[in-house]
């Protein structure tokens, strides 16, 4: 037999059109529900209980359970229509514990992980909420879907035991439709109301004052503050002893001195760490407090692998490391006097154009200083001073700083070296004295009063002509046969010269050819063919 439109047990209507609703409608309608939907709790609790063991009462129970699960979400969802979205927190209760590292360092971590859960919770809930939309919006999809394959079943064509389980079937996916609408309209009331901003009422500037000093940005400030006037007014004393002492705090002080210092310097961070943990403690901020030592700790975790140098740093500072004041050091390829050894380490070298050099304390720890032997030279050469370089370039020194070398060369042009490659050119200094060398060559016709009478005439003719124009300059001039050459007898003309003519190095080489010619001219000495030959020498 079949059955028309009008018997079936459940009508079905189309899915209804959403309309705005205000709270008041949106609660009562959740309490309709709700009553609802206890009551059918009641019923299946009681059919529970008389259902034998079995498949059946495993169904019944999963049902009960989802039922329970649908009464607890509209009760939560009217909680938080009638309170605008606002929870109340709950105290956590815990019973005593017994002491160790772990739950300690779980107990200081646990407000601040609270506190991340508190800044998020709103963007967590309306996530939570927009999920649940998005889902309830694709089951209703679903279910209008199911019906419209339902409504296209004819049912006349149906048995009544058909007909029966097809209204059955039909009623379900019309209540799971209507479930799904009334839920998607609730999340979005609730993600609505989530959303709207909060009405601050204007509160007087003492109330204002008093939340603000109440917050957490005051003790934020009150424990920066504190940590900084704790420190100055600690640290004050030693910046008036260095003050006093021209900056030179720990240098030429006694081994006991520097330990006072020291260990002066240590303290005053304690303090000042511990002050700012006070005020966090003080002001009951759990959060704060527990980000400080979680810091102070991982700080102290990374000082481990640089302790071995900081201790070399401390064996410095006390003058007691590898580099001791007073004595010589080797620092970019120069020469260094320890002058002071501080927070930085001060070095003194007279040569360089700015004699100090200020170094930090850690760059000093690898290197090795020592006594100066007697007469040693700071440098080869100061500025203004006249230099020869293994290359033959020759010129006047401008400047000299730890990284370059400047030399005034002829024509006037300024050439400059890095320190090293100046040094590798083995310079010599002109300044402090040096000698010229001349090869002069005469012929053999000569050479009965070649070792005797010639090289006194020589010497005399090139003296006399030198000190003509220098005069006490030139301390010393020496003629002195060399060798018998192929075409010629070779004299070696030396003039020892001071450094304050350096400047005339070329001028006096040509005046020493001009007045062993002019010797040679004015005696009846020939010369041979090619027989001039300029030598330097030091």
């Amino acid at each position: 037999m079949a059955f028309g439109a009008d018997d079936s047990p459940t009508a079905v209507s189309a899915p209804p059109v959403p309309v705005e609703v205000t709270t008041a409608e949106k609660l009562n309608d959740i309490e309709e529900k709700l009553k609802q939907k206890k009551a059918e709790r009641d019923k299946l609790t009681a059919e529970l209980k008389r259902a034998p063991d079995g498949p059946e009462k495993e169904d019944l129970a999963a049902n009960l359970e989802q039922l329970n699960e649908n009464i607890h979400e509209r009760e939560e969802a009217f909680e938080f229509l009638v309170t605008g979205g606002v929870e109340s927190a709950q105290p956590g209760v815990q019973g005593e514990k017994k002491f160790d590292w772990e739950s300690n360092l779980i107990e200081i971590i646990q407000p601040i992980m609270s506190e991340l859960r508190r800044l998020t919770e709103k963007k967590r809930r309306e996530q939570n909420l927009r999920n649940r939309i998005a889902f309830h919006a694709g089951q209703l999809e679903t279910s209008q879907q199911v019906i419209e394959a339902i409504e296209r079943i004819n049912r006349k064509e149906l048995s009544r035991k058909a007909a029966k389980k097809y209204g059955a079937i039909q009623k379900i996916w019309a209540e799971k439709r209507q479930e799904h609408q009334h839920l998607l309209e609730v999340n979005r009331l609730q993600l609505a109301e989530l959303k709207r901003p909060r009405i601050i009422k204007d509160a007087p500037w003492q109330e204002k004052w008093n939340t603000f000093s109440a917050s957490r940005m005051a003790t934020l400030i009150l424990a920066l503050g504190a940590a900084l006037v704790v420190y100055f007014l600690l640290d004050l004393p030693l910046r008036l002893l260095r003050f006093f002492l021209r900056g030179r705090l720990f240098a030429k002080r006694s081994l006991p001195a520097r330990l006072l210092v020291v260990g002066y310097h240590f303290m005053t961070v304690a303090i000042t760490v511990l002050a700012m943990f006070w005020v966090f403690n003080e002001r009951g901020d759990r959060v704060l407090e527990g980000l400080f030592l979680l810091l102070t700790f991982a700080l102290l975790l990374s000082l481990k692998n640089t302790i071995p140098r900081y201790v070399e740093e401390l064996k410095l500072l006390l003058n007691i490391g590898p580099v001791r004041e007073g004595e010589w050091v080797l620092v970019r390829d120069i020469l260094w006097r320890v002058d002071a050894l501080d927070m930085f380490a001060r070095l003194y070298n007279p040569c360089m154009s700015e004699p100090g050099l200020r170094v930090p304390l850690g760059e000093m720890a690898s290197l090795h200083s020592r006594k100066p032997h007697e007469n040693e030279k700071w440098f080869p050469c100061r500025t203004d001073d006249y230099v020869m370089l293994a290359d033959s370039q020759y010129g006047r020194i401008q400047w000299i700083s730890p990284e370059t070398v400047a030399m005034r060369v002829a024509g006037g042009s300024i050439r400059s070296y890095t320190t090293g490659d100046f040094l590798a050119n083995s310079p010599k200094n002109l300044s402090t004295g040096f000698a010229l060398a001349v090869i002069f060559g005469i012929d053999y016709k000569h050479q009965a009063e070649c070792t005797d009478k010639i090289p006194q005439l020589l010497t005399k003719e090139i003296e006399e002509g030198l000190k003509q124009k220098y005069g006490a300059h030139v301390p010393n001039v020496s003629v002195e046969f060399d060798e018998a050459a192929a075409s010629s007898l070779n004299y070696k003309i030396i003039a020892q010269l001071d450094g304050k003519i350096a400047s005339e190095y070329f001028p006096i080489q040509r005046a020493i050819q001009r007045l062993a010619v002019e010797g040679c001219n004015r005696h009846g000495w020939e010369i041979p063919f090619t027989q001039v030959t300029i030598h330097q020498a030091v």
